[in-house]
């Protein structure tokens, strides 16, 4: 992929390069909410609603998110969730696990 050719252009060992991380928040489920996101980065204003606006809020989307970062190499992916709800990792690991990647 493009990040991938860029990375290489520089000269670099890619295969040095280690791992390939990505970030994202999430809150799955009927009673999802990502109300937190609002409190955390309050001080940064609109950047608070983006990031909340961002945040994955359908199985589908976590599903697909996954596909998409494995299609361009990413091999790490950390979830944060924005609810103390336990029930939000059962949520993502069946999301994650239908991206069959």
């Amino acid at each position: 992929g493009r990040r991938t050719d860029d990375y290489e252009a520089t000269g670099r060992d890619f295969g040095t390069r280690g791992r390939r991380p990505v970030m994202h928040y999430f809150a799955l489920g009927e009673d999802s909410n990502v109300d937190y996101l609002f409190d955390y980065y309050g001080y940064q204003g609109d950047r608070a609603r983006m990031f909340a606006e961002g945040a994955y809020r359908r199985a589908a989307e976590v599903t697909a998110a996954v596909q998409d970062f494995a299609a361009i190499g990413v091999d790490e992916y950390v979830f944060v969730p924005t609810m103390a709800d336990l029930s939000q990792v059962d949520l993502l690991a069946d999301a994650v696990s239908r991206a069959r990647v």
